[in-house]
């Protein structure tokens, strides 16, 4: 056999035999391991299938099975497949659910799936993931490739003297105790489908700054910044800010019709309003008696900008 030069090539990536649609996951995260459990559903496309190979790199595997359908699984560790047998040939378009149970654990050294960072003295170990680019069979059971988007649920138990658990989505569950000295909080993200090297969970003990984002429109999200305990309050605040300007710019100055001139005036009006609208929103007194009446002049550009994309 050929020596291999490089660790991928092209035909290590064919085409998929399954469309996946979402994963439901659970991390029980303790100091040297994670529990997963993990419900992904996928759905077979043209053809019937009689097995599914799941990407599974180190992990310690404790059960697997169908919710439709009688199966056994081999777990090839030097191939890193874990790799489900159906009793009986699943049809095209038929929805699936593949349940596993797994341990993955942290690593100080490589890079990939879930790793120590640098922790805070007397806190419980940092810990992080990197998932780019295929660091996501690292921690749970997955088709680990670029084309595999789905949503995913996500539920993160850990020690309770964390200050932040954090991964993709919106929180749909508060954080709350579930036991002495374990939380639990659950994060959706079902708005868009992700890939899995876009994965990220973190559990660790920081300083965090919030400043809430408002779009033109009146819309907002929270902003926050996390650093290590102790940080520099005015540095922090500033990368606050920039990144903040950062995304607004993004969303005003990027996208489809950006270099036409009319609606880059417009565009350039909205930023300057928002930034004035800011200044008072966040306590500028200087501005309040000279720029208020001024303030709801973003949403009347946006909406105008808005009217005249519809109409063309």
């Amino acid at each position: 056999m050929k020596p291999r030069l490089y660790k991928y090539y092209p035909e290590d990536f064919g085409e998929l035999k399954v469309d996946v649609l979402h994963m439901d996951l659970v991390f029980d995260v303790y100091d040297d391991r994670t529990n997963v459990k993990s419900m992904l559903r996928v759905k077979t496309l043209g053809e019937p299938i009689e097995k599914l190979e799941l990407n599974c790199r180190d992990l310690e595997v404790r059960a697997v099975s169908c919710i439709q359908y009688e199966v056994h699984y081999k777990y090839r560790k030097t191939d890193a497949i874990l790799e489900v047998n159906f009793l009986d040939m699943v049809p095209p378009g038929t929805e699936i659910t593949i349940v596993t149970d797994t341990v993955c654990r942290p690593t100080k050294n490589i890079l990939e799936g879930l790793y120590y960072d640098e922790t805070p003295d007397g806190a419980p170990p940092q810990q992080i993931t990197q998932c780019q680019q295929w660091g996501f069979q690292r921690i749970v059971p997955c088709i680990d490739d670029m084309c595999a988007k789905c949503t995913y649920r996500t539920t993160i138990i850990a020690d309770s003297r964390y200050t932040n658990l954090i991964t993709n989505g919106d929180v749909v569950e508060e954080r709350h105790t579930v036991k002495p000295g374990r939380d639990k909080i659950v994060y959706d993200n079902s708005v868009t489908p992700m890939a899995t090297y876009l994965f990220f969970l973190g559990v660790g003990t920081y300083s965090t700054f919030r400043l809430e984002f408002e779009y033109p429109d009146g819309d907002s999200f929270m902003l926050e910044l996390l650093v290590p305990p102790e940080s520099e309050d005015g540095p922090a605040g500033r990368a606050l800010d920039i990144l903040y300007d950062s995304v607004m710019w993004v969303y005003l100055f990027t996208g489809p019709e950006q270099y036409d001139p009319e609606k880059l005036a417009v565009r350039q009006k909205l930023w300057e309003l928002v930034r004035q609208r800011d200044r008072l929103k966040y306590g500028a007194g200087a501005w309040a008696g000279k720029e208020a009446g001024e303030a709801g002049e973003a949403m009347e550009a946006m909406e105008a900008m808005e009217a005249t994309e519809a109409t063309e």
